[in-house]
């Protein structure tokens, strides 16, 4: 099996979404996909010093082999087990744990934003420029070639509002796959780049005078007939509406999943077609949830506008699911659907969080995130009261406001390669 590549490669994703990898020698590979190999949990927030052994075992399902560096790799992605049993709290463990409990099928189909740095912004890139505007995009179609050799269900890409900002799509698939695709997503884009000197980032907000990047959430919910539950005769089912109405209720408390850093909430602010209010419309991108109308009477899906690309995608598709199941279980109705320009309304609506510390302290109200992660609730919780205080602790040495939407250099260290 895999005569043909020079090595394997192991990921693991820690609760903040960020992936770590060991690299074999391609030898014994079945060996290794049965029995795995172990790692120091503690040195990445799974488990403590004292008792750190977890066994990372290869799910042959997330096989994507590609080449760098002169070298074919096959790339696995993990699951972790702690004494024999699958560890509750693991992102991707979550995730699946939460799709086997209901009778439904939750597909994904996201839309990330990323910048490629540039030595100077010109500020003649717009939405959709072609080329030559858009210098990259012969780059890009090289991109789109490799990731659909590699097994990615590509869409289209197109330049994005922001100078040097871009967007390459996959279409849709069941939630636990394209989670899992996302991961490699953002690794392959960044080795990529790297090999043709560039440089990219998935930074929500990397620039203070441009567009931030986020991670638009394409949702449907089926049943095991493969039927559309969002849509009948192309209008928005009463399922579709209390599952809006869910997520709506509950989107203050699972923002920290899906918005889980310092610079996250300066991309949430007004002016830059990111959501702030909790509010729902058809067509709508100041809202955040947006029901895409293109053509009349085929309306199929729901979009959910809050996600950034540095969330942990097994989490934050976790949490917005739960939430929108407990507008089935809740029977919330949403309120009426917004047309206008909500950042024009004068009319006061509920909004985001503002920052990462008053997101703290709504998932630590709520329960959603509490009975998602269990043990590594804490855990996670702990990590990101650090990262806040350490963030506070730099405004303070260098004199600025806590309220400052200007991107720090302790932003760009801490985010820009995460």
């Amino acid at each position: 099996m895999l005569n043909n590549v020079d090595f394997i490669e192991l990921g693991i994703v820690d609760l903040v979404g960020r992936l770590k990898t060991r690299t074999l020698m391609n030898k014994n590979i079945e060996k290794i996909l049965e029995e795995g190999i172990g790692f120091d949990g503690s040195s990445v927030n799974l488990s403590d010093i004292e008792d750190s052994d977890l066994l990372a075992i290869p799910d042959p399902t997330t096989l994507k082999i590609y080449s760098s560096n002169g070298h074919k790799i096959a790339f696995f992605l993990c699951d972790v087990y702690k004494d024999g049993k699958p560890l509750s709290y693991y992102p991707r463990q979550i995730l699946k744990n939460i799709l086997k409990k209901k009778n439904y099928k939750f597909k994904a189909g996201p839309e990330i934003e990323f910048y490629v740095k540039k030595q100077n912004f010109l500020g003649n890139h717009e939405y959709m420029n072609p080329y030559p505007l858009d210098e990259i995009k012969p780059l890009k179609r090289i991109l789109m070639k490799k990731l659909d050799e590699i097994g990615f269900d590509i869409k289209l890409e197109h330049h994005e509002v922001g100078d040097g900002q871009h967007e390459i799509t996959m279409n849709h698939q069941d939630a636990l796959e394209m989670a899992d695709n996302i991961i490699f997503y953002k690794y392959y884009l960044r080795i990529f780049f790297k090999e043709n000197e560039k440089e990219i980032t998935f930074m929500p907000k990397p620039f203070y005078w441009l567009n931030g990047s986020g991670m638009h959430i394409h949702f449907t919910l089926h049943n095991n007939n493969g039927e559309n539950l969002f849509s009948n005769d192309g209008k928005l089912t009463e399922t579709a509406l209390k599952f809006i109405g869910g997520i709506l209720r509950y989107s203050r408390e699972i923002t920290l999943a899906t918005n889980q850093t310092v610079n996250s909430f300066k991309r949430l602010v007004p002016g830059f077609e990111a959501p702030i209010y909790i509010s729902w419309g058809y067509g709508n991108r100041s809202a955040l949830i947006r029901i895409p109308k293109y053509r009349k009477d085929n309306i199929n899906r729901i979009e959910v506008r809050m996600p950034d690309p540095l969330c942990n995608p097994y989490i934050a598709i976790a949490a917005i699911y739960v939430a929108g199941l407990k507008g089935l279980e809740e029977n919330i109705i949403p309120p009426d659907p917004i047309q206008e320009n909500i950042y024009h309304m004068k009319n006061e609506l509920e909004t985001l969080p503002s920052n990462l510390e008053e997101a703290i302290k709504e998932a630590e109200r709520g329960t959603i995130l509490k009975k998602l992660l269990n043990n590594g609730f804490t855990r996670l919780l702990k990590e990101k009261v650090n990262e806040w205080n350490n963030y506070m602790k730099y405004l303070k040495e260098k004199n600025m406001s806590r309220n400052t939407l200007k991107i720090t250099e302790w932003e760009i260290r801490q985010y820009f390669y995460m």
